[in-house]
Formats: C-alpha cells, structure tokens, sequence
C-alpha cells in the first residue's frame, strides 16, 4: 500500500483474503471482551447477556459511557425508538424499566 497526496492508496478488494472459519469448539474457551461502555458497547453487551455468554465489559472512562457524558449537551433530535437497542429494551423492561415515548425527540 502506498501512500498517495490524500492519505493511504486503497487496497482492491482482490487482495483481501477471507479469514478462515471457526471450526465447531475452536473457540469455546476464549474470553468475550466487550471495549467500552457507549451506546454501541452496552447494546452488544446485552445481546450476549440474552444469549446467556460470560462477556467482560472494560470503559476506559470513570462511569458508564463516560465519552457521551462529553457531548451530552447536543440535542437529539431523533425519535427515541431509533435510538435504544432491541436487546437492551428487553433486559431493561424485564427489569421494571419503562421506557420513553417512542416518538420523544429531545426538543430543549
């Protein structure tokens, strides 16, 4: 890969090779680390939690989605259902949780 005026020349797709499939127990005994604690990291959190596997969830911050905490002041204007994951609604309502309007759209 050479370097061009505008950052690194693209590699064609010919010259990526696929990885190797997992064989059937290969690998059953490797940890599942999830990196950080955001929106995207919670949501593929609870989707092992559904699915009953062991995950270590590390946030480089000193709370729970601490990077957000530092654009928290901007405006979503997207309704709330676009922005809770599936897995993640389920484990909080089982839990007594209830959710937003789904429509709520934070208009300050």
């Amino acid at each position: 890969m050479s370097d061009s005026c505008c950052g690194p020349t693209p590699i064609a797709i010919e010259q990526i090779t696929a990885p190797q499939q997992a064989t059937s127990g290969q690998w059953d005994d490797l940890p599942v680390v999830v990196i950080g604690a955001g929106p995207v990291g919670l949501a593929a959190a609870a989707h092992l939690a559904e699915r009953g596997l062991d995950f270590l969830l590390l946030e480089a911050g000193d709370r729970v989605a601490s990077s957000v905490a530092q654009w928290g002041h901007v405006r979503v204007f997207s309704p709330y259902r676009y922005n809770i994951d599936a897995a993640a609604r389920r484990l909080l309502e089982a839990d007594g949780w209830t959710a937003p309007d789904s429509d709520f759209a934070d208009r300050r």
